[in-house]
């Protein structure tokens, strides 16, 4: 059986790379969305509804989601209504 060679173009290398990214930056984030760090210890104690919080503390899916939403867009802008 012989076999057929396909060679994507630029556009496809593009659309392949970027959805990559956007693949692992989105498992990573869910990945990583339950673990806790602090991003800054407060100088002083913050009262909200009773609760008294001396930290900010974040999930470390907030650095990799981001990047979701920057491919989207990249991919928006590029490809538009045809790419989807």
């Amino acid at each position: 059986m012989p076999q057929i060679h396909y060679t994507l173009t630029r556009p496809q290398k593009l659309f392949v790379v970027c959805t990559a990214i956007f693949l692992t930056a989105l498992v990573v984030a869910e990945a990583t969305a339950s673990k806790l760090f602090t991003v800054i210890e407060l100088p002083f104690t913050l009262s909200i509804l009773g609760q008294d919080f001396n930290e900010v503390v974040m999930t470390a899916g907030v650095i990799a989601f981001p990047v979701t939403f920057i491919i989207t867009d990249l991919l928006n802008e590029y490809y538009g209504k045809s790419g989807i």
